[in-house]
């Protein structure tokens, strides 16, 4: 039986509630990723150097950056990439099952993926940079847009319009790490702007609805902030982090990736950390809960998937070919068809 076979028909197996996890990688194009890296050293820690010309960014298009989304079974690791789907630049993702669609952050858009193609390009102006895709209010989509420092409410069905939106740059954050003021103005279309992380005041890459509060992590400042959706207001919850990703929620508080520190915490539901997770990792990008206490970790830069138990102990380990990963979302073996399709 070919390894093609032999993964089709494991997924056959498996209980419809079985749940999987997906991969979103921005970077599957090894040479592309080369030139990031080399780039990316000439940055200092605090991100005042850009490292690259604007010319220079203006290179890395979605067509070179490769990008794709990937199914793995954090259980039976051993079996690789179950399932993959090409997509521009992937970064964050969401399933609605109603929808039995696949909305994924793609640099200046998002994309909507059903059945292992890409079916419609959603676009707006203040999208620049698309980081994380969550369930928001109402059931819209709750966009980190990194390029604008900010926060987009928008719906799928008119993404145009902007219903609502928090910009950082408006909210005391309107200076980069080298000192440079920025402002955001609403009636430029940034779809069309190039901008980098130094140029960014916060570098804001994730954003969640949870309790009726909007969280979200400032990458320069090392915090996670709590937003009132109804005032705008914010609120500095957690602090001296080393360019956080992905607070997530889990039971009983949270999870959040302590990026350049290479550690996961775990928070109560104040926001205090009750366990650091920590190891021989390399820029841990993302962690997620699984069942039974055990945490999936993103180890980018080893290029890896880590599964360690509610200690740390590592229990296995998923390694791929060299490419840039940016997040985790578990999924259902029922929904994999309609992401993937029959084949």
């Amino acid at each position: 039986m070919s390894d093609k076979m032999e993964k089709i028909e494991y997924l056959l197996h498996l209980p419809s509630e079985y749940q999987l996890m997906l991969a979103s990688f921005f970077v599957t194009n090894p040479v592309a990723l080369q030139r990031m890296k080399k780039q990316w050293v000439e940055r200092d820690t605090e991100h005042k150097v850009r490292g690259r010309t604007d010319a220079q960014s203006k290179e890395f298009r979605n067509d070179l950056l490769g990008g794709a989304v990937c199914l793995f079974d954090p259980n039976r690791v051993d079996l690789g990439f179950l399932a993959e789907v090409n997509v521009p630049t992937a970064s964050g993702l969401y399933y609605p099952p109603s929808e039995k669609a696949l909305y994924v952050g793609s640099n200046m858009y998002v994309k909507k993926v059903q059945r292992g193609k890409v079916v419609d390009t959603l676009n707006n102006n203040l999208f620049c940079d698309v980081h994380t895709i969550e369930e928001g209010p109402d059931k819209k989509l709750l966009i980190a847009s990194t390029g604008v420092d900010g926060i987009l409410l928008i719906d799928p069905k008119s993404p145009q319009r902007v219903i609502w939106d928090w910009l950082a740059t408006k909210h005391g954050y309107n200076r980069t790490p080298d000192g440079r003021r920025r402002k955001i103005d609403r009636g430029v279309n940034y779809q069309e702007v190039y901008s980098i992380t130094p140029d960014h005041t916060t570098h804001l890459n994730t954003a969640i609805f949870h309790n009726g509060r909007i969280y979200a992590c400032l990458f320069h400042q090392g915090s996670l902030v709590e937003i009132d959706p109804d005032t705008r207001k914010h609120d500095v919850v957690l602090e001296g982090m080393i360019c956080p990703h992905h607070i997530k929620p889990r039971e009983g508080g949270y999870i959040i990736s302590n990026s350049r520190a290479n550690k996961v915490l775990l928070l109560d539901g104040g926001f205090n950390v009750t366990r650091t997770i920590d190891g021989d990792f390399d820029w841990v990008q993302d962690a997620t809960p699984l069942e039974d206490n055990k945490y999936l970790i993103g180890d980018s830069n080893n290029n890896r998937f880590v599964k360690v138990d509610e200690h740390g102990y590592k229990i296995d380990e998923l390694r791929y070919e060299e490419r840039k990963m940016f997040c985790f979302l578990p999924i259902k073996k029922q929904d994999v068809v309609e992401i993937f399709g029959a084949s």
